[in-house]
């Protein structure tokens, strides 16, 4: 039996935040930089508002990053959300999950084998 602990993703503004923190950056200056509405800001900083292509744009200028390193935390942001279906789609992975202990999850299915080389094959 082997148990799987999914990874823990976290949303792009909480990234942004550790980010303004570091410059320190208030949200309203920020709203200022990426020239949105201080709302709109706090929504993407709070994780209510995701990530558009537009959005990852402006904070690749205001950051010095590239838009698809926002793109790509977005993306794997929302794969992983419950209401996502991700373990849905991957029942193996959701075959013991329990409600007490939602975190976990195990499988039965047996790993495949580890190819082996011996020097003489290589």
């Amino acid at each position: 039996m082997r148990t799987y602990t999914p990874a823990e993703v976290f949303s792009p503004g909480e990234y942004l935040r550790d980010e303004l923190k570091e410059r320190a950056w208030p949200d309203d200056r920020f709203a200022e930089i990426l020239d949105l509405p201080i709302e709109e800001t706090s929504e993407i900083l709070d994780g209510k508002r995701e990530v558009t292509e537009e959005i990852a744009g402006a904070l690749s200028k205001a950051l010095g990053t590239t838009p698809e390193l926002w793109l790509n935390l977005q993306r794997e942001y929302l794969r992983f959300q419950p209401e996502a279906g991700f373990l849905e789609h991957h029942p193996q992975k959701n075959s013991r999950a329990t409600p007490q202990n939602p975190g976990k999850v195990t499988s039965d299915q047996p790993r495949p084998p580890t190819p082996t080389t011996s020097p003489a094959q290589s």
